[in-house]
């Protein structure tokens, strides 16, 4: 949706985020600011060759004008109501945070906000917002949880349109050797900050607590909708 339709335009949008303090902030000492939208947890996390987009706004501003737009640019953003999720524990203050730093940065922001379900998913599921917060919870870990739901082929939630990069994971996720699986994972995940399709900002953790008198306690695989509970038993 325009002017994000223009891959400066996203670029500077990745240079107005002030990802290091809002990853700071926000997530209880668990929160890592993003640099790549796959999570370092998994095999496929690129360790060198990512672009990098530190808050910087005089470099937005600079892009801004570099695509042929006055400042500042308006824009809408779109944050739920009614919900915390681990990517985003409230909100409505990890909105207020972009809002401060994308207005130092060229931007023009107006905020809109709906409840989780049914308004917000709707909405932002179909396109019909122009910039919105979302995150991940993995289903099951691998890289093509992650990259080829996402990014794999189009969809209305990004309409983002890339036929290389959907051959690219397409041609990952049918990889049996591990060596250039992860590899081309690699590759993906690189020009996935290259494309800009979305702007990662963290990748959060999660906390449990257990009484003392619980034992055999096991972590899943994925975290609490795959928890061996059969394992547990409780003494005292």
């Amino acid at each position: 949706m325009a002017p994000f339709d223009k891959p400066a335009v996203r670029q500077a949008l990745a240079y107005a985020i002030d990802k290091v303090t809002v990853a700071k902030a926000f997530y209880g000492g668990v929160g890592q600011a993003a640099n790549q939208f796959l999570p370092p947890a998994l095999f496929g996390h690129a360790t060198k060759g990512v672009p990098t987009y530190n808050y910087n706004p005089d470099k937005a501003k600079q892009l801004l004008q570099q695509a042929g737009l006055s400042l500042p640019v308006k824009v809408d953003f779109w944050y739920p109501t009614n919900v915390s999720r681990p990517y985003m524990p409230d909100p409505q203050r990890n909105f207020q945070a972009f809002q401060a730093s994308m207005e130092k940065s060229g931007f023009s922001v107006t905020p809109h906000s709906a409840p989780w379900r049914p308004d917000y998913r709707g909405t932002v599921s179909v396109g019909k917002a122009q910039l919105y917060m979302l995150g991940w919870i993995a289903d099951f870990g691998d890289p093509a949880n992650f990259l080829n739901v996402h990014f794999g082929t189009y969809t209305d939630q990004f309409g983002f349109t890339n036929q290389a990069l959907f051959n690219q994971l397409a041609k990952a996720d049918a990889e049996v050797n591990a060596e250039k699986r992860t590899a081309m994972y690699q590759q993906a995940s690189i020009d996935v900050m290259k494309f800009l399709p979305v702007i990662p900002y963290v990748w959060a953790g999660s906390a449990l607590a257990l009484d003392k008198s619980v034992k055999g306690y096991v972590t899943g695989p994925i975290g609490p909708t795959n928890e061996p509970y059969a394992r547990l038993s409780i003494s005292g």
